[in-house]
């Protein structure tokens, strides 16, 4: 899934919790919210009620494939390819979303998180967006200090040459 469709997802979220807009806060926000949400133990919401809460069809959409992810064994899914991923917040959200359905380290149930750069400023990037991640101890204990990254060449080679 690409990434804004995320923070797409995450801003109704955030807006529908009172919290404000995910979508203008500044990566250092995104950041401390996702680790915090991370780290706590309740769900975001009741997913029982995400039909009540007037999201736009594409936000439904988004969601819905983390429930459908979620009632799959853990097995039976690979890696989560985040497609234009440019921020560690990315990856985060991707995890919080997997949380939210269920799917956390502990029971087993997350899929690894794969961000596939594929512009030459995300290519450039790349490496401190790694660096971020691999920043955070709740994140590495996460991934058991792996982490699998995808480079996109045919985007990055129509944006570069």
């Amino acid at each position: 899934e690409e990434s804004t469709r995320h923070t797409i997802a995450m801003d109704a979220i955030t807006r529908h919790l009172g919290l404000g807009s995910y979508q203008e806060w500044d990566e250092e926000a995104r950041l401390n919210f996702l680790q915090s949400e991370l780290a706590g133990k309740r769900p975001l919401f009741r997913t029982r009620d995400l039909e009540s809460f007037g999201f736009d069809p594409d936000t439904l959409k988004t969601l819905k494939v983390f429930e459908m992810a979620s009632e799959l064994g853990p097995d039976s899914l690979g890696a989560y390819v985040i497609s234009q991923a440019r921020t560690a917040s990315d990856v985060l959200a991707v995890m919080l979303l997997q949380k939210q359905y269920g799917m956390t380290p502990a029971n087993g149930k997350m899929m690894r998180v794969a961000p596939l750069f594929e512009t030459l400023n995300d290519l450039t990037n790349a490496p401190d967006v790694i660096d971020k991640l691999f920043s955070m101890p709740l994140y590495v204990g996460a991934v058991k200090s792996k982490q699998e990254v995808m480079v996109g060449y045919s985007d990055s080679a129509k944006d570069a040459g």
